[in-house]
This record gives C-alpha cells, sequence and structure tokens, in this order.
C-alpha cells in the first residue's frame, strides 16, 4: 500500500489521505481540497473507489458528496454521522469492515466524543484517527453533541483496546501546539 498525505490550505491544518494499492486503486479519507485531490488522481493515474469520512464535521465530510458525484463511489461513514454529511453515506457500524481490495481493507471503530458519529479506520498497520487521537493531545468536546465522559472513554478503552503499534495518522497537525501547551502545563 501507498500512502498519500498532504494538509489542506486551510487555518485548521487538515490533513488528508489518499490511501492506494498495487492496481492503483484509491480510498480517500476526509477530502477536503476537491482540486488538489483531482490533480494527484491524475497525476498517480488513480482509480477513486470510496471515500471514508471519520466524522460530520465540515472541514471532514464536507466535500464528500462533491467527490461522490465526481467519481461515482460510495462515502462511509459512522450510522450516527450520516444523516450530517452532504452525500449518499452508508452506515457503518462499530466493528464492520471494508473490503475494498485484497490490499484495501478497513476496519471501523466506533469513537464518539468528539462527535457522536466519529469513528476511527484502521488498515495495514495505520490508524487514521480523524479528530479523535492526534500526536501529543486529542481532540474537544465543545461542539454541538460531544461528550467529554464518551471521547474519555474512547482514548482510554476503545483505542487503548487496538493494536498499539498502529501508526498514527491524524486529521490535523496539531503536534506543535499540543507539545506547546504539555511543556506549559509542565
Amino acid at each position: 500500500m501507498q500512502l498519500l498525505r498532504w494538509q489542506a490550505g486551510n487555518s485548521l491544518a487538515n490533513y488528508q489521505y489518499i490511501v492506494v494499492d498495487s492496481e492503483r486503486r484509491a480510498v480517500l479519507i476526509d477530502p477536503l481540497d476537491v482540486a488538489e485531490i483531482r490533480q494527484l488522481v491524475s497525476a498517480e493515474n488513480l482509480t477513486i473507489a470510496a471515500v471514508l469520512v471519520t466524522h460530520e464535521h465540515q472541514d471532514h465530510a464536507g466535500e464528500a458528496g462533491h467527490l461522490q458525484k465526481l467519481y461515482g463511489v460510495p462515502v462511509y461513514a459512522h450510522e450516527r454521522a450520516v444523516a450530517a454529511i452532504a452525500a449518499d453515506a452508508i452506515p457503518l457500524q462499530d466493528g464492520a469492515e471494508l473490503r475494498i481490495s485484497s490490499e484495501l481493507v478497513f476496519r471501523c471503530h466506533h469513537t464518539p466524543g468528539h462527535t457522536p458519529g466519529h469513528v476511527v479506520f484502521s488498515a495495514g498497520g495505520m490508524l487514521f484517527s480523524g479528530d479523535c487521537l492526534f500526536h501529543a493531545g486529542c481532540g474537544h468536546c465543545r461542539s454541538t453533541g460531544a461528550d467529554l465522559q464518551e471521547h474519555y472513554r474512547s482514548l482510554t478503552e476503545r483505542l487503548a483496546a487496538l493494536n498499539l503499534d498502529l501508526l498514527l495518522f491524524p486529521g490535523h497537525y496539531y503536534a506543535r501546539r499540543n507539545l506547546d501547551f504539555a511543556l506549559h502545563v509542565e
């Protein structure tokens, strides 16, 4: 598998991911910048097979419907998030396996807290954590529907039960800010 990762040019420092198999089939995760995605898809000669959405916030799901129409592919999100996504999203439950190809196999893990329908996706030794977990920190619980106790459970129970060797690929680059805060607290 190949991983393409870059930051969108927005103030939130969103990461966008394209996971590619050996036959150039690709999955978009939390896609945000349609122009960049189209350029990469063309340059890399990719066939988009699906869009995965970690949660219903616009900076993660806002372009899912547009890309669904553009590429004619399914969009997947947790069953508690699909109603808030502007796409014809297919609902997932905790533990669902998405077998896009023999190499592109994703497992959905429900991690509520940041939002009620937040999920993380694991595949091939990688964990795409959206806004649940960042490098040196975790997502906030200030938005409508957020639940601090559920978020704590997602971090301490749900994610802790996963393989600890997974490489973390968060939804934003907040490491510097998180580490600065940790030094301040220390």
